[in-house]
């Protein structure tokens, strides 16, 4: 198997890749606060790119997510700037140049946002995501014609339970608030 270069490279450590649903394309996210969609060219066995966006985000971008297609070519990306962006596909891949477009901006909490999913397309044009804070938040697209509109439909907190045991001393950090020294 030969490897194949992709260029232009990101300029900073690439956080995330993510296969559309057909596997013929897959879109990248850096620190480098870009997203890159690559497209393979069967007939000459290479890989092109488009910048989604000059800077698609203003901080590191983590995560990224791809649509069913049956909703159009939708990305969601999530970043260390605290919010999730859904991207769209304008035009077709036959024309000299597709632009992809962000349609809405999501942006719940003071922290950043870690990782970003796409569900099955049958619970509709829904999207979960986790961040720093410790919440999970779920969306739903009010309108899949108009994707500006967004609304959140859950929001949970997600208690991190841990247990230390040490010489029969039980520490439990998230009833006692106690966080021993000499165990970290």
């Amino acid at each position: 198997m030969d490897f194949l270069p992709l260029d232009p490279p990101h300029q900073d450590l690439v956080n995330d890749i993510s296969f559309d649903y057909y596997g013929k394309r897959f879109a990248s996210c850096s620190s480098d606060k870009h997203i890159k969609v690559w497209t393979l060219d069967e007939v000459k066995g290479t890989w092109s790119s488009d910048d989604i966006q000059q800077r698609a985000h203003q901080d590191s971008i983590w995560r990224l997510s791809w649509a069913h297609p049956e909703f159009g070519q939708l990305i969601a990306s999530c970043s260390e700037d605290n919010t999730i962006r859904i991207w769209e596909e304008q035009g077709s891949m036959g024309e000299i140049s597709c632009k992809w477009v962000r349609k809405a901006l999501l942006s719940h909490s003071n922290h950043p946002v870690r990782d970003v999913k796409f569900s099955h397309r049958g619970l509709g044009l829904t999207l979960a995501s986790a961040c720093a804070d410790g919440f999970v938040r779920i969306y739903e697209a009010r309108d899949v014609f108009d994707l500006s509109k967004w609304e959140m439909k859950v929001s949970l907190v997600v208690i991190y339970l841990m247990t230390v045991y040490f010489d029969y001393f039980v520490v439990d950090p998230v009833s006692s608030g106690e966080y021993p020294n000499t165990l970290w």
